[in-house]
């Protein structure tokens, strides 16, 4: 879900028309899955998330932790490209603590400069255990056996700051 709504932008909209066909299964789903209220009108349809949304429930989410997670998972990503992490039968990748420290201290040195002041002063046993944390929170690792197990959903979703990015800090923006 990119958007709240999607306009109909005419007769040839393809997106729109399976919208209006499909909509009491949609309706169903976001009840359903999400507890949010679809509404189909005649030239838009909406979702409207439930009182109790929160917005740090979803992932990706505003946070830097957030960010971070798309760091790492591209990380990750590159690491699988370069035949340097490998995919089981079960299509995970199993890791050990120091290969999880490994890529983590990758992840600071190269992309800590765009995090918020927290994560950047943080040292790497903070980030380490929050990252870990928030992922296994949303179904993307977890641990067994003194293994870390990164799951598929981390080769699926990645993210990067954009290539003209240059590490300005909140403070040299202008932001507090």
């Amino acid at each position: 879900l990119l958007s709240p709504i999607v306009y109909d932008q005419g007769s040839s909209d393809g997106d729109y028309a399976y919208i209006k066909n499909y909509h009491h299964i949609i309706e169903e789903d976001f009840r359903k899955y999400l507890d949010w209220t679809f509404q189909l009108y005649r030239n838009g349809a909406l979702v409207i998330p439930n009182e109790a949304y929160k917005p740090s429930e979803v992932f990706p989410n505003t946070t830097t932790l957030s960010d971070m997670i798309l760091q790492f998972n591209g990380l990750v990503r590159e690491q699988l490209l370069l035949d340097q992490l490998h995919r089981t039968a079960e299509d995970v990748i199993r890791i050990d603590e120091s290969q999880y420290q490994t890529l983590v201290e990758r992840l600071i040195q190269e992309k800590a400069d765009g995090w918020s002041k927290e994560y950047r002063e943080a040292d790497k046993k903070r980030v380490s255990y929050d990252l870990l944390q928030e992922m296994k929170r949303f179904k993307m690792a977890k641990v067994e056996e003194k293994q870390i197990i990164l799951l598929p959903l981390i080769g699926k979703i990645i993210g990067d700051y954009p290539e003209d990015f240059g590490g300005e800090t909140d403070e040299e923006m202008g932001c507090k």
